[in-house]
């Protein structure tokens, strides 16, 4: 689907033609928004050559109001998470704000970004998160929160089993433990309600989102969410500031607006949104896949996965921060 040139934005010449976005990264207003979030020039100069090539990768980013991909880098980086795709701690998207006729840049954070959010506060002794196949279930008490699994040990029977739940786990150096089991179903709900572009993606057999393309990915990041708003945080916290601005375009002065759902809270936002799927790139060419990774010729592993294989989140510190 091709998505419109901003014809509202400023940037666009009086000819109709937009500048591209080296220009203008590189340009006074470019270089103004950088240079009040990072100080030094070393850092500003890798920055900006980092967001460059990650445009340049994605070209439907090029067709978004160049401010909101500035902004929505620059928190990843004020996060300390590197804007590398194929490390998937977070994700600069392109989405259709059809609400005010734009498009629009998003930033994301990935389920690996949570996580080392979490370790970097140095309370966490265990993180956990993975998907519950048919078969390990052995019983649930969502009152009491109480759960009791056994994993299918044989590997290709366990791969055929179908998901009907999700699991997360932290456990901090001090021993207090926080778990969470949500079912398929319930997991399913939670994203029609905060995702309008997943719903609509439901209604119209398309799949835009995240959501549609990747659900038990997104369901593990939804899982961390949940619980990591038990954990030992600050209100100016890295981890705080991750959860308040995931799935938010980031304004020049630092507020957030929600083009769609945001399950931090209670807003949904009535207005058809959808996630941009980059164009098929030539073949031998390197291209963005669904999930906003770089690949080239074959997909890499989708997150949370291991080389051929779906992964099964994380298990301890030490094995988060080898992989």
């Amino acid at each position: 689907m091709a998505l419109p040139v901003n014809t509202n934005n400023s940037l666009v010449k009086k000819d109709g033609k937009q500048e591209s976005f080296s220009t203008f990264l590189n340009g006074k207003i470019g270089k103004a928004l950088v240079a009040n979030a990072i100080s030094e020039p070393s850092k500003q100069s890798r920055f900006m050559t980092a967001l460059i090539t990650l445009v340049a990768m994605n070209p439907d980013l090029a067709k978004c109001d160049y401010p909101t991909i500035v902004s929505a880098a620059l928190q990843s980086e004020s996060l300390g998470l590197p804007l590398n795709n194929q490390m998937g701690f977070s994700y600069v998207i392109p989405f259709n704000d059809n609400k005010k006729n734009r498009v629009v840049a998003q930033f994301q954070i990935g389920w690996k970004g949570l996580v080392q959010l979490m370790i970097r506060s140095g309370q966490m002794k265990k993180i956990h998160v993975i998907e519950v196949r048919q078969g390990e279930l052995v019983k649930f008490n969502p009152i009491l929160n109480d759960f009791e699994f056994s994993y299918l040990m044989d590997e290709e029977e366990r791969a055929k089993a179908p998901v009907i739940g999700y699991y997360a786990m932290f456990e901090t150096i001090n021993g207090y433990v926080q778990e969470l089991y949500w079912s398929h179903n319930k997991m399913e709900v939670h994203a029609k309600t905060y995702s309008q572009g997943y719903k609509k993606d439901l209604e119209k057999h398309t799949a835009y989102t995240f959501w549609a393309k990747s659900f038990d990915e997104m369901a593990k990041k939804t899982m961390l969410k949940q619980i990591s708003k038990f954990a030992p945080m600050s209100v100016d916290s890295q981890l705080a500031q991750a959860l308040q601005a995931d799935q938010a375009v980031v304004t020049e002065d630092g507020g957030y607006e929600y083009v769609d759902g945001n399950d931090n809270d209670d807003t949904v936002i009535e207005a058809e949104v959808k996630e941009v799927t980059p164009k098929e790139a030539p073949k031998g060419s390197k291209k963005v896949d669904g999930d906003g990774v770089v690949v080239e010729n074959e997909p890499a592993p989708q997150e949370g996965s291991t080389e051929g294989e779906s992964g099964e989140g994380t298990s301890d510190l030490a094995d988060e921060l080898n992989n």
